[in-house]
């Protein structure tokens, strides 16, 4: 790995009422479930925003955003973590719930870098990567892997809801 790797953050465990939470919030869309952990995430944020540089989400696919009427993790955290958008989906790709861990770890790299007008990542010294659910890390990794070869020499950080 050529970055440098930091911290993994995780706020709840993935159980089953978090399954169910994320069952609903996703495959159903019900957006109405975004704003429950606001809170939690307000005070995860507070003792730890002084620390980065960016916070980056992992953009969800294009085709599931519009068919849901929202783009799952912008949602759930845009309200409390200020967004830099500088990934983009550019593959569909199943599912995540959908793969076994193999299918998981061997899909094609699914992002590119979308640099953002005015702002400068090479300047950037530690930055934060943000997804909802943790389950192999390979998501995570792909994102980290793109930033890295857009000349970003940050350390990265990764932030889930659940793990």
């Amino acid at each position: 790995m050529p970055w440098q790797k930091g911290r993994e953050y995780y706020l709840f465990g993935y159980h089953s009422l978090m399954q169910t939470y994320f069952e609903r919030y996703k495959r159903q869309g019900d957006v109405r479930l975004a704003p429950l952990f606001q809170y939690d995430l307000a005070n995860w944020w507070r003792t730890r925003h002084s620390l980065y540089d960016a916070v980056i989400p992992v953009p969800g696919d294009p085709k599931r955003s519009l068919q849901r009427g929202f783009e799952p993790v912008i949602q759930l955290i845009g309200d409390v973590f200020p967004l830099t958008l500088a990934l983009a989906k550019t593959v569909t790709t199943p599912e995540q719930a959908q793969l076994n861990r193999h299918d998981r770890l061997t899909q094609p790299q699914p992002f590119r870098w979308q640099p953002c007008r005015g702002v400068n990542g090479h300047q950037w010294r530690r930055i934060l990567i943000v997804d909802d659910i943790y389950t192999t890390g390979a998501t995570l990794h792909q994102a980290m892997h793109v930033i890295h070869q857009a000349g970003v020499a940050a350390a990265m950080d990764s932030w889930t809801l659940a793990r």
